[in-house]
């Protein structure tokens, strides 16, 4: 009987909290990093109903050390300076008296909360009905899915483990650090898509996307992630440097500045690795790139 009015209660307090908040759609990128996030948000938010506003879990401690660390919003302005976001912290700061919260926090009702409040704020000022979120993190994706006040389109976006690992390989190697790097991020590549792909796979709301497709077919791509949101792409926005809408802490700024005609696939680990490499990292995510549909077989890069 405990457990029945417990259950009662629970379904009661979550119907309050879905009655009292109007709920906010989200589309929330997972995957690894250095998989093309960035690309994928700004094509979205060229479209005139989405809001491409980033990495929102870092937005108490972006803006906490913008101003003196001069950081910049994907827009050109300071970020600290930049209207949009001005316009969202004193929206926030009317409704709680405070212009940061922590959206990190992970009780369930702080969390709530404050991410709805963020969430709103952003809506509010933009004016548009979709926000784009990429902060790729699965524990926030967890609260968002349970609090009930969001509707989430999860995409998975995924890119060859080879090509993701040899991008944090270039960047290991620049700090001076060894080789190693590339060989743990191929298993942390693995471990992290077939779990995400485990977990969410079977949400109505889920969608899996590979770079590579994106970048060759980024009108059937977006067109099916926009079709989960009861949207239509309109191609013309997408080749319109005046349509994007993109306020994202950080990130390849050089789509929002050059337009889709700058795309072009990121190749160089085709070129770069060696024949070793190529075969360990292969026998390593073996599972993965079947589960993916990568090829085992090395391609020659295209021209």
């Amino acid at each position: 009987m405990t457990y029945l009015t417990g259950l009662i209660s629970f379904a009661k307090d979550m119907i309050n909290k879905i009655n009292k908040h109007k709920p906010i759609n989200v589309i929330y990128v997972m995957g690894s990093g250095r998989s093309g996030s960035t690309l994928l948000s700004s094509m979205l938010g060229t479209q005139k109903n989405i809001i491409s506003a980033g990495e929102l879990y870092n937005y108490n401690n972006f803006f906490e050390s913008a101003d003196h660390l001069g950081r910049l919003c994907s827009c050109g302005e300071k970020l600290y300076e930049c209207t949009f976001w001005t316009g969202v912290r004193r929206h926030i700061c009317d409704k709680t008296g405070a212009e940061l919260l922590d959206l990190k926090n992970i009780e369930p009702d702080i969390f709530s909360s404050n991410n709805y409040d963020v969430y709103n704020a952003i809506k509010d000022i933009s004016k548009k009905n979709i926000i784009v979120d990429s902060s790729k993190r699965h524990y926030r994706l967890k609260l968002l899915l349970s609090s009930g006040l969001f509707r989430i389109t999860i995409i998975h976006l995924i890119r060859d483990a080879r090509a993701y690992s040899y991008s944090s390989l270039v960047t290991a190697r620049e700090k001076g650090k060894s080789d190693m790097a590339f060989y743990m991020k191929l298993l942390e590549w693995q471990k992290k898509n077939i779990g995400i792909k485990a977990i969410y796979g079977s949400n109505p709301g889920y969608i899996q996307i590979r770079y590579e497709d994106l970048v060759a077919d980024h009108i059937g791509q977006l067109s099916k992630v926009l079709r989960l949101c009861s949207e239509t792409l309109d191609e013309t926005r997408l080749f319109d440097p005046e349509a994007s809408d993109s306020h994202e802490f950080s990130g390849n700024r050089r789509f929002i500045t050059k337009g889709l005609d700058e795309i072009k696939l990121d190749t160089r680990y085709l070129e770069n690795l060696s024949g070793a490499q190529w075969a360990v990292a292969t026998s390593l995510v073996a599972p993965g790139l079947a589960m993916f549909g990568y090829p085992v077989i090395r391609r020659r890069a295209p021209v």
